[in-house]
């Protein structure tokens, strides 16, 4: 479902919040007593191949292309004291700013109008740095290529370290799955040594890095071929709840959407 796009009209380039985010905390059995673990899922089309496998309840190809940004709730985790919500967005080419789609004029549709300075130049990735990636516990990059490659890169560079709601803000530490699935991938450089280099992954406080290779397992179905994936999202999401816990900064359903609007 759309969480944030951009749209453009004769007074300029805005964002829009669908409100998907509210819906979801409506949605839930007992909002104010479930702390969601958030993960995002960006990258090429084997991103959509292992939400499928990792999240097989959600119908997650149905209206995919909507918004610039989707968010789900897991539907076998929507009960639980710890429910999973993901986002899920391209890393190339994302949707170009156009004309608000019909299915995004509801109540709760919020548009606010782009500083430029807040949002200088790249403005589809500037939703992902600042807006999506900071309140993220786990973020997974789909990668096949040197292209790609560098693009994450320079996401990652761009992102900011601190989770910012009005005037308050708190250190987070990110932690990133880079997922490599095309055998035939071609890297002049090591992937891991490229994002190794960037300034925050090289301070562990900040960012944490690991590599889940799948280019050996092509031949495998879904399920067997995105295990390893899962299994190494389920220990970074673990590992992220017990440090954000112990920092005071796991934060309910309720208060989660109430900070992130707060970010807006």
């Amino acid at each position: 479902m759309a969480w944030l796009d951009l749209t453009q009209d004769a007074t300029g380039c805005s964002l829009v919040d669908t409100g998907r985010m509210n819906e979801i905390v409506q949605d839930m059995s007992h909002p104010a007593t479930q702390y969601p673990s958030l993960i995002s899922f960006v990258g090429n089309h084997n991103r959509m191949l292992a939400l499928r496998s990792l999240f097989p309840h959600n119908n997650v190809l149905r209206r995919s292309s909507a918004g610039a940004i989707r968010l789900h709730l897991s539907i076998t985790t929507a009960h639980n004291e710890y429910p999973i919500w993901f986002a899920e967005s391209r890393l190339q080419d994302l949707p170009a700013v156009g004309e608000c789609s019909k299915a995004l004029w509801k109540d709760d549709v919020h548009r606010y109008s782009i500083d430029g300075t807040r949002f200088p130049t790249d403005l589809r990735g500037s939703l992902l740095t600042r807006l999506v990636f900071p309140w993220m516990h786990v973020v997974c990059f789909f990668v096949d290529g040197l292209a790609e490659l560098e693009r994450t890169k320079s996401l990652l560079e761009a992102t900011q370290s601190r989770i910012q709601a009005g005037a308050s803000s708190a250190p987070v530490r990110m932690r990133v799955i880079l997922v490599l699935t095309r055998s035939t991938a071609v890297y002049e450089i090591d992937p891991v040594e490229v994002l190794r280099a960037v300034r925050g992954i090289a301070d562990p406080d900040q960012v944490s890095l690991s590599v889940v290779d799948l280019r050996g397992r092509h031949q495998l179905s879904g399920p067997a071929l995105f295990a390893p994936l899962q299994c190494q999202v389920l220990d970074e999401l673990q590992l992220s709840r017990t440090e954000r816990l112990q920092r005071g900064l796991l934060f309910s359903a309720v208060h989660q959407a109430f900070l992130w609007h707060r970010s807006l």
